[in-house]
This record gives structure tokens, C-alpha cells and sequence, in this order.
């Protein structure tokens, strides 16, 4: 394997790679395939080879579930202590944790009425928490539209 030295940094010429050094305001690009055993290297000063690269890329902001508050504190109790996994709720309609008025007390004893347990309950939230903004009635509509489609009520739930 041969290999370049400049100075402080040596650069192994038998890989492909391509390498961007700052500080020698060196750019060395080594591709065996395209090129053969050529090998390439430019003069660039540092304020051309980055005036091009947006720093954007570098500044991500991360995203901490823990951190962003609801803003319905008893929506979120209400939701816990009916077992219902919060994390994959908010990933499927973030914006329902935002609303003042929520109906998960009646989306609850309207699945109870029909025969679900407490388990389902919680699954059919987690999966769909859009549900706990419905109304009563919009919830029996949409029950008599699936009961058109399927022959039990126990089949909807599960």
C-alpha cells in the first residue's frame, strides 16, 4: 500500500475515498475504479472548498418527546391510567395532545358498550387518538357505516 505524506498527515492511496483537508487546504480524491492508479490532488483554499457547503447540515435540532410538554395535562392522565402507549399516539396525530376538549370518556364507555375491553380500548387510542375528539353521535354513525360491512360488533373492536 503506498502512501502520501504531507507534513503532519499521511493519506493511504490504496483505498477509495474521497477526503477534504482543512488545514493543508488540500483536496485529495483517490477513486481506483474510475481512475486507474491516477491520483488527484488540488490546491483550494478552505474559503472555496466550504463556501459552497450549506452549515445548516450541521446544525440539527434534536427532538426530545420528554421535553415538549402536552398541553392537556388531564388528557395525558386520563390516557395513562386507561393504558394507553402516549408515545405511538403522539406520533400518529400530534396535534390531538393540543386540544382543550377531548371525549376519551365517552370513546371509553361507547368500546365498552360494544363489548371491547379495557386492553382493546387502549390499543384502539393508541393506534387511532383522533377517536377521543368524536362526539357520541359521529362515533354512532361511524359504528353503523362499519356494522354495514361486518356482521358483529365484536369483529369492529377486535
Amino acid at each position: 500500500m503506498q502512501s502520501l505524506s504531507l507534513g503532519q498527515t499521511s493519506i493511504s492511496k490504496g483505498l477509495n475515498y474521497l477526503t477534504i483537508m482543512a488545514p493543508g487546504n488540500l483536496w485529495h480524491m483517490r477513486n481506483n475504479f474510475l481512475f486507474g492508479s491516477r491520483c488527484w490532488m488540488t490546491r483550494f483554499s478552505a474559503e472555496n472548498i466550504f463556501k459552497s457547503v450549506s452549515f445548516r447540515l450541521f446544525g440539527v435540532k434534536c427532538h426530545n418527546t420528554d421535553s415538549e410538554p402536552l398541553k392537556n395535562e388531564d388528557l395525558l392522565k386520563n390516557l395513562l391510567t386507561m393504558g394507553v402507549d402516549i408515545d405511538m399516539a403522539r406520533k400518529r396525530q400530534p396535534g390531538v395532545f393540543h386540544r382543550m376538549i377531548t371525549n376519551e370518556q365517552d370513546l371509553k364507555m361507547f368500546l365498552l358498550s360494544k363489548g371491547a375491553s379495557k386492553e382493546v380500548i387502549a390499543s384502539i387510542i393508541s393506534r387511532y387518538p383522533r377517536a377521543i375528539t368524536r362526539t357520541p353521535e359521529n362515533l354512532s354513525k361511524r359504528w353503523d357505516l362499519w356494522r354495514k360491512i361486518v356482521t358483529s360488533d365484536l369483529e369492529i373492536v377486535n
